[in-house]
């Protein structure tokens, strides 16, 4: 995992927070046994001794929480790893990287597990497709359309669905990255002719795109362009929710389809909405 999204987890923050006290703590008592014990009446070896007793303590405490925290998310991926893999067959299947991660993977089988949905609508293509379609597969119906602006990775995509026996479940566009005027700005996103191929109400949108290279907010799109076809009761889920970027999304998602918005911690983080009266219309 990047240390980037590590140092974006709630849990390090905690553990910073006790590396913190824990620090205060070790300064006090160093500078307490300076002035006192020592008997150096002087600020400023106190503040001397303050310091370097907190960097004491800081450093293992910190190294400590790190720790901790990469143990908690090894176990995490495992247990998704473990929940996901009667799915992922006898063909390599790439998770993590550019790929989405196990933890975003069980999220996605579980969902579509839970809600049984029609129809799938996903932003970036690749392994969760493919994890989708097999679970489509093994419920007996619905279809997932998948957006991918990159030619290689949609070819890629499905070559791995059609070797799985997967094409019934899932089609896969080579859409590319288009100028798209959203809420009276032009913004990149998937070209309209993705839009046009959405021919049924969307119970379950999954963004994953486009990368955020493109623009600050790259999938803040989603919504205000497919905002009309979602269904009443559809699950909205976004990967890499550890991101700033991501984070401001949600939450301006949230306050325009009046949301219910919670995040899922683990791997790149992932946050999850479910409107909670009509979407609304599209841009």
């Amino acid at each position: 995992m990047k240390l980037y999204d590590a140092l974006q987890s709630r849990a390090l923050r905690r553990s910073a927070t006790a590396a913190a006290c824990l620090a205060l703590a070790s300064g006090a008592a160093s500078a307490f046994l300076f002035y006192r014990v020592v008997a150096v009446p002087s600020a400023t070896v106190a503040l001397i001794a303050f310091v370097l007793g907190a960097m004491a303590g800081a450093t293992p405490a910190a190294a400590a929480g790190i720790l901790l925290h990469a143990i908690e998310e090894n176990r995490r991926q495992a247990d998704a790893l473990t929940a996901i893999r009667p799915l992922m067959g006898d063909l390599p299947l790439p998770l993590g990287r550019w790929a989405c991660d196990a933890h975003f993977a069980a999220l996605i089988v579980r969902t579509i597990a839970d809600s049984r949905p029609s129809l799938v609508v996903e932003c970036g293509s690749g392994s969760s497709t493919v994890l989708a379609a097999e679970t489509l597969r093994r419920l007996g119906s619905g279809h997932i359309l998948s957006f991918e602006h990159d030619a290689a990775f949609a070819d890629a995509t499905r070559r791995m669905l059609a070797h799985r026996g997967l094409n019934p479940f899932a089609t896969v566009l080579t859409t590319p990255i288009a100028p798209r005027l959203v809420d009276g700005e032009t913004r990149p996103w998937y070209a309209d002719s993705a839009d046009a191929r959405v021919d049924a109400s969307i119970d379950l949108l999954i963004v994953d795109g486009p990368p955020r290279h493109l623009h600050s907010l790259a999938r803040f799109p989603a919504i205000p362009l497919l905002g009309h076809h979602l269904a009443p009761a559809c699950t909205i889920l976004m990967d890499d929710g550890n991101r700033p970027d991501e984070s401001r999304i949600a939450l301006l998602w949230a306050r325009r389809l009046h949301a219910a918005v919670s995040f899922v911690r683990g791997g790149k983080g992932a946050w999850i909405l479910r409107p909670r009266t009509p979407p609304p219309e599209a841009s």
